[in-house]
């Protein structure tokens, strides 16, 4: 049996679903692989690994060329999975790090903080590029993306403590937010009332370790999965492929408790749109948002309408077909049960209505963002 070792890196979260999925496609395509695990200290596991024979195709967040360089072996298949440095030796598959950032200036802009800043590693390449796509936005926008200074602590307790009220902070990563967010309590600044911070990568253990729910940039990590084991399944089939990069798009900010600001003065209100952001994935009318929120139909459609220029009903359904949207792009599920996950126990009804919504039909549509990922472009 031939092997692939997967090496995980620090973000453990987002690794270990690229190495769910990338196990899970790509048991179809390399027949008897075996998917290794290794730890995120792996760098000197791999060279041994590599002067035994004992791997046949390695994936990972690789450190740089000049590591892989040193591992002196004949090339076997590999793809590299994060941009920690700018790879030019192998395929790469990751998340389109510049579209992070851009995504987060748009959310940020659109949920009306006056104030923004980085909080970034500049040794790491995603980290560079997410800060390029923020500053991108932004600076389009007339507005200035200040630098917050994470590495060095009693700067930056300083440096929060005299920022401005409605300073919202963007970190490369979740790992980052949280240290931000500790930082912040240090300096007795109220989240999200003052200080604002946005994360990437969805991990629930950040949040937990912070002491309060991050929002965060979802990433596309079963695509990066799916795609990785298209890539591999190419080099097995064919020998190592010329260097290339394939970059996703991000997945949605799933907003929490560190950027949500109230959206208006009226708190039934608010408390309607936690209970549908919580629920809009099951079998949740608005009837039973009527009944949580303590008022009649009627008077919450009033209130819909008068903050958002919408009712309940269609809130609900934006966010499901949100969320179906991302689940065509980055997962292999039929679409009975994207439907079915985005609360739509009908497929034809959760068919009509995202055809309405993106003017495709749920198959069309994933065919054609398929597409538009997978195409290679060159290294950079």
């Amino acid at each position: 049996m031939n092997t692939i070792a997967f090496a995980f890196d620090l973000d453990y979260s987002a690794s270990n679903e690229v190495y769910y999925s990338l196990r899970s496609n790509g048991s179809a395509l390399f027949g008897d692989w075996e998917l290794v695990p290794l730890a995120y200290d792996f760098e000197t596991v791999v060279v041994d690994l590599f002067k035994s024979g004992r791997i046949d195709a390695l994936a990972g967040s690789f450190i740089s060329d000049s590591w892989l360089r040193s591992l002196g072996r004949k090339r076997i298949p590999m793809v590299n999975l994060s941009w920690l440095s700018n790879i030019q030796s192998v395929p790469t598959v990751t998340v389109d790090d510049v579209k992070v950032g851009q995504v987060a200036a748009e959310n940020l802009f659109e949920q009306g903080w006056q104030q923004f800043a980085f909080a970034g590693n500049p040794s790491l390449e995603f980290s560079r590029l997410r800060n390029t796509g923020f500053k991108q936005v932004l600076d389009n926008a007339g507005c200035k993306v200040l630098e917050f200074p994470i590495s060095r602590k009693a700067e930056a307790i300083k440096w929060l403590s005299t920022v401005e009220e409605g300073t919202v902070i963007f970190s490369a990563n979740d790992s980052i937010a949280r240290r931000v967010v500790l930082l912040a309590k240090q300096a007795e600044r109220r989240i999200p009332e003052e200080i604002g911070v946005l994360g990437v990568g969805n991990s629930p253990l950040e949040s937990i370790f912070a002491g309060v729910d991050i929002s965060s940039i979802s990433l596309p990590s079963e695509g990066i999965g799916m795609q990785a084991a298209k890539v591999l399944q190419a080099q097995i089939e064919k020998g190592p492929a010329e260097p290339c990069s394939y970059l996703l798009p991000p997945g949605p900010v799933m907003e929490r408790e560190t950027t949500r600001r109230p959206e208006s003065n009226d708190a039934v209100l608010e408390e309607a749109l936690l209970f549908i952001r919580a629920n809009f994935s099951r079998d949740l009318g608005v009837d039973e948002v009527a009944k949580h929120s303590g008022v009649s139909r009627r008077s919450l459609e009033l209130r819909f309408q008068k903050e958002l220029g919408h009712g309940p009903y269609a809130e609900i359904q934006r966010l499901r077909l949100e969320q179906a949207e991302y689940l065509l792009r980055d997962t292999e599920l039929k679409i009975k049960d994207v439907a079915a996950r985005c609360g739509f126990p009908e497929q034809h009804r959760f068919s009509t209505f995202f055809r309405r919504w993106k003017k495709l039909a749920p198959k069309e549509f994933r065919s054609k963002i398929r597409g538009s990922f997978s195409l290679q472009t060159p290294a950079s």
